[in-house]
């Protein structure tokens, strides 16, 4: 019996990868079945343009709804499970739609709860995905450690795991915030974790970002050479997946470090490179960013005119960006090029670098004060709310499976249906 339903969520999986989110709603609303409906709920929010806020949290809200409806009922120890499972992704999902529309506040309960269920159902691979999502969101709010030891059961709970996605990922966080914190050797044992580990295509982007990451490291110990060549070495994988922002990122990593060497020319080449990938992307982070490396070039040279210009084109990028600290960085090269040049301009940028910094500030404090609220009512939390949904009414076991059996051969022939019609449609 369970192969049967184990077929039909995969054909579900297909269809939601391979048709476009119109078929997937009209197949949700033809299915009878609640177990097949909440399945399609979930994938709907899954392939949904993010931008579509209000859509994926209705279709979320709608599978929460009927996951515990069911769960209400007096169903069977695997139909159950099921029924969590989907409960605990939907709930997931709101908490990531809530950090998505900066209601970090809100975010946190869903997130909880989610756990909760996936501990209590033992689903390895959705505790990694809520885990990693957690920890982002306790980097948003400035609390690096709690982050840490959520990155850190990711990687637990999916060490073993197939899906080695949410690992690398993981793995990846956890040497950046070694790096930030230079704790230099644990930033490398986990770098060269990810790149033992990794052994496909599909990894290839773990691979070049934490040889990048290893660059970095070299840089830091003033191994230049190694970390050219390691730069280098990423670039080639970057380049290959096609991977834009990341490549013009090393690009920029590699015009600071000829840049720093005062090979000028190596430097400008590099800097070129990565503002022309870019100027194509329009990201006005990264524009900030390589613009007033850039700049920095030609303030080593004493070529004022030069930097002036390529920093006021990064302040703004960052004020287009939103950033207050691409914004703080940017003023602050402009008060040094303003000074240089005995500049009244100096006052100004250096009293806006001032004003961003304050802002950093306050925002981290505020983060905090919020986390420290949060807590209290985090670490309160009534993890019994699972046993409501885990009271098993007294139903007979083949009556269960003889359930999923008509439920599995009835997503058959509804898909098998669903693709004709489709078909005609198309035609």
């Amino acid at each position: 019996m369970k192969s049967i339903f184990t077929l039909a969520s995969i054909c579900l999986s297909i269809i939601a990868y391979g048709q476009n989110i119109d078929s997937l709603k009209h197949l949700a609303r033809s299915t009878k079945h609640d177990t097949i409906r909440v399945r399609l709920y979930i994938e709907i929010t899954e392939v949904s343009d993010l931008k579509d806020v209000d859509s994926i949290i209705k279709y979320c809200e709608m599978a929460v709804a009927l996951d515990e409806k069911k769960l209400s009922l007096g169903i069977g120890k695997e139909e159950r499970r099921i029924h969590l499972s989907n409960l605990a992704a939907a709930l997931n999902n709101l908490g990531f739609m809530q950090f998505y529309s900066e209601e970090k506040a809100n975010a946190f309960p869903f997130y909880k709860k989610a756990i909760i269920i996936q501990e209590h159902i033992n689903d390895s691979i959705a505790l990694g995905i809520s885990y990693l999502n957690i920890a982002h969101l306790y980097l948003e709010c400035f609390d690096t450690i709690n982050a840490f030891s959520s990155f850190e059961s990711a990687v637990k709970k999916t060490k073993l795991s197939k899906n080695r996605t949410v690992y690398f990922e993981s793995l990846y966080n956890l040497a950046s915030l070694h790096l930030a914190k230079q704790n230099l050797l644990e930033a490398e044992k986990y770098c060269d974790e990810i790149i033992a580990n990794s052994s496909g295509p599909e990894q290839n982007s773990s691979v070049y970002t934490a040889i990048s990451t290893l660059a970095s490291i070299n840089c830091i110990k003033g191994d230049t050479l190694k970390a050219i060549d390691l730069y280098k070495k990423s670039l080639e994988f970057s380049i290959k997946e096609n991977d834009k922002t990341f490549t013009a990122g090393t690009y920029n990593d590699l015009g600071g470090i000829y840049r720093n060497q005062n090979n000028f020319v190596e430097s400008e080449f590099y800097f070129k490179k990565g503002l022309k990938i870019l100027d194509s992307l329009g990201e006005d982070g990264s524009l900030a960013i390589v613009l007033r490396n850039y700049s920095k070039l030609f303030l080593r040279q004493k070529n004022l005119k030069k930097a002036e210009s390529l920093a006021l084109q990064s302040m703004n990028h960052a004020k287009e960006s939103g950033s207050f600290k691409e914004i703080k960085y940017s003023a602050e090269i402009l008060c040094q090029i303003y000074n240089s040049q005995k500049s009244n301009k100096a006052i100004e940028y250096c009293s806006l670098a001032k004003a961003m910094e304050d802002s950093v500030n306050k925002i981290s404090k505020e983060n905090k004060l919020f986390l420290d609220d949060f807590k209290k009512t985090y670490d309160s939390f009534d993890s019994d709310f699972i046993k409501k949904y885990d009271e098993i009414k007294p139903e007979a076991e083949e009556k269960s499976n003889l359930t999923l059996y008509i439920i599995g051969i009835s997503v058959l022939i509804l898909l098998v249906g669903f693709y004709f019609y489709y078909k005609s449609k198309k035609g």
